[in-house]
């Protein structure tokens, strides 16, 4: 694999068309060294922030239900539960790369 087919996964600079490379197979993705130290601490400082105060969609729901506040301890499955709300569709499935 050369070079040219990876995309190096840092955190910045990532472009549209990177993504379809990947989506298409004629690149894979490579994460930078420091790519998953940077995720980590960016959980930790958003769990932080949401146990000191209000945060939209994270520790509060969203849209009309922003003043509705999340359990702390479901927080997480919170954000997977917006997330899976916002998936949806009719018809056959698209192909992997139009997803």
């Amino acid at each position: 694999m050369t070079d040219s087919s990876r995309i190096l996964i840092s955190g910045a600079g990532l472009r549209c068309a990177d993504v379809v490379r990947v989506a298409r197979r004629s690149a894979w993705p490579k994460l930078a060294p420091d790519a998953l130290t940077r995720a980590e601490r960016s959980y930790e400082l958003a769990v932080e922030l949401g146990a000191k105060g209000a945060v939209y969609g994270r520790t509060t729901g969203v849209g009309a239900n922003r003043h509705i506040v999340v359990d702390p301890d479901g927080a997480d499955l919170h954000g997977l539960r917006l997330l899976r709300s916002h998936a949806g569709g009719t018809g056959a499935p698209l192909p992997d790369d139009a997803v």
